[in-house]
């Protein structure tokens, strides 16, 4: 299977917790703030669905569900740090995240207040030059001890933001006057396909980065 399909549940405030859902992710099956990496899928049972008279008992499966107590650092270790990683080995991949309005989905991309509370968007900027320092310095170790010279693997860093908003796309790093305005009355990003269905984004642009700061 490609995909891994993870739960983060969000603590509203400082009132005791109740309800079913979060009575369900404090269920035996979760151990500590983060549940065994590479278990076998965890079965969030019983969730009711709907009001009234409609209500539902229905069931989902997760790979992981993360206690309310969890950290970025453990959601970033566990949920995308992989995908982060195959990327540099020429994989692509995305990082959805999907809930209802108010349910921590900014939180957990971009993060909140505070450098410990950085989401994955930051997290996943600097995990992708780490990584591509620390394969250089394994691959010049190794050409070393086996007295090569080393040609070394050269990773250029492009970067674009872009959102999506009523079926349109807007360049987030987009600086005119409209930049000024409300979002939909920005330039759009033209969506073309081309003969191979490779999807191209024309007027979204790129932009070199030499480190995370830029």
């Amino acid at each position: 299977r490609s995909g891994r399909y993870t739960v983060h549940p969000r603590q509203l405030d400082d009132r005791p917790t109740q309800g079913r859902a979060l009575e369900l992710l404090s269920g035996p099956k979760i151990k500590g703030a983060v549940g065994s990496y590479g278990s076998p899928e965890w079965e969030l049972a019983s969730g009711w669905h709907g009001r009234g008279a409609s209500r539902a008992n229905m069931s989902w499966q997760f790979d992981e569900i993360f206690g309310l107590d969890s950290s970025q650092d453990q959601v970033f270790d566990v949920a995308a740090r992989d995908v982060v990683h195959g990327a540099l080995d020429g994989y692509n991949g995305t990082l959805f995240a999907y809930g209802q309005t108010g349910s921590g989905k900014t939180y957990t991309i971009q993060g909140g207040d505070g450098y410990s509370k950085r989401g994955i968007i930051p997290r996943a900027i600097q995990a992708v030059f780490e990584e591509a320092a620390r394969r250089g310095t394994a691959e010049q170790k190794q050409a070393a001890a086996e007295g090569i010279m080393w040609s070394g693997t050269s990773y250029k860093v492009s970067v674009s933001f872009c959102e999506i908003y009523n079926e349109g796309v807007y360049d987030l790093l987009e600086t005119g006057a409209s930049r000024n305005g409300p979002i939909e009355t920005w330039p759009k990003v033209d969506m073309q396909e081309d003969a191979d269905g490779m999807l191209h984004m024309q007027g979204l642009r790129t932009f070199r980065a030499a480190d995370p700061e830029e």
